[in-house]
């Protein structure tokens, strides 16, 4: 499922201005989740609806998180102000030391983050590390007796299971709202230079403000964080969410080192459908991948690529699409050596490209 990212928006909102994918005024649907048939009651609870049992078991473990940012700005008369943005997101308390998994998009560039959990504790927040690609930060609070969200596995979800999606939307503190699972290892390109891979789909009502919320199971198991939606300008009941094992592999990471780390080319490309005729004329396959453009002092800088190369191989492997190429980055270690096959009108060269750390928040490959 390849989603583009004017359908893409990110669920965070506040008071004020964005801190990034932020949605105002979203208009609200008549319709809900809550009208597809109900499962049965939990074996054992008669009296007690699964989703009743399944809300009490990891509402406590989501939280609320405010931040604030502040952008300097100059008035008529030449004087400089700090003008203060806030927002608001979710997220769920992963372990008692205080480790808070969210989103990226919830807390990147904020100044101040204040943690607020149902009991109505509220504690300042750090950032212990941030991963773009994935959406995925990690929020460090101190305090004790924490409420632990308990953890599902991603990997065992099914079409048409039942879940729930647990966050602050609009600033209304502990939400809950039904759905199914709609699909799983779904691909969303959030802009031109940015996709997350591997998300589950749900038609759980997911709104701006739940980013960073969780998404459980029957049995209160988180299995994913909520993290973006198709507005219903576009779709109706389409979110995306998070698996949870991946979530927390990221966040073991973060919590770790602080960073995520991956190989970086330092090249961000375009896909490209030649005529027939031009690609028997250029010696080239119809579909090919074109350097839109790269970083300056990265490693494909660095060997001599520029834009508007066409890149046929890396190290004898033919590749045609973005897909294929972050394939064969992913499976390389910072450091390799890679050698490119390069299209350049009208000669075909190669040239040796040496991987680099990939910098936080650059798009590309």
């Amino acid at each position: 499922m390849k989603i583009r990212g004017r359908d893409i928006v990110f669920l965070l909102t506040g008071a004020g201005i964005a801190l990034g994918y932020i949605l105002y005024g979203l208009p609200r649907t008549e319709s809900s989740p809550v009208n597809a048939a109900m499962p049965p009651a939990v074996p054992g609870f008669p009296e007690v609806e699964w989703t009743e049992r399944a809300t009490a078991e990891a509402q406590r473990s989501v939280v609320n998180i405010s931040v604030r940012s502040y952008v300097t700005v100059e008035d008529f008369f030449f004087n400089i102000r700090k003008i203060p943005k806030e927002g608001l997101g979710s997220g769920v308390i992963i372990d008692e030391k205080g480790y808070v998994l969210t989103n990226n998009h919830v807390v990147k560039g904020a100044e101040e983050i204040l943690v607020s959990l149902l009991d109505g504790r509220s504690f300042s927040g750090k950032i212990l590390g941030r991963d773009p690609d994935t959406d995925v930060a990690v929020v460090k609070i101190d305090g004790k007796d924490l409420p632990v969200a308990k953890m599902g596995d991603s990997s065992r979800l099914k079409k048409g299971q039942f879940v729930l999606a647990l966050g602050n939307p609009f600033g209304l503190e502990s939400t809950v709202t039904l759905g199914i699972i709609s699909g799983v290892q779904r691909d969303i390109q959030v802009d031109e230079n940015t996709r997350i891979e591997n998300l589950i789909q749900t038609d759980a009502a997911i709104n701006p403000g739940n980013s960073g919320g969780a998404l459980v199971d029957s049995q209160g198991n988180v299995v994913g964080i909520n993290t973006a939606i198709i507005p219903p300008t576009r779709g109706q009941g389409i979110s995306f969410a998070i698996p949870i094992n991946i979530a927390l592999e990221i966040a073991r990471l973060l919590i770790q080192d602080g960073k995520v780390s991956r190989p970086w080319l330092g090249v961000i490309l375009e896909e490209v459908t030649l005529s027939e005729p031009i690609a028997a004329k250029l010696s080239l396959p119809r579909r090919v991948l074109v350097v839109d453009d790269l970083y300056q002092n990265s490693p494909a800088d660095t060997a001599g690529i520029q834009p508007n190369d066409v890149i046929l191989e890396i190290s004898h492997k033919k590749v045609n699409s973005v897909d294929e190429i972050k394939k064969v980055i992913r499976q390389q270690k910072i450091g390799d050596s890679l050698v490119l096959t390069i299209f350049r009108y009208p000669d075909f060269f190669s040239t040796r490209v040496r991987l680099r750390e990939k910098p936080l928040d650059v798009y590309g490959i």
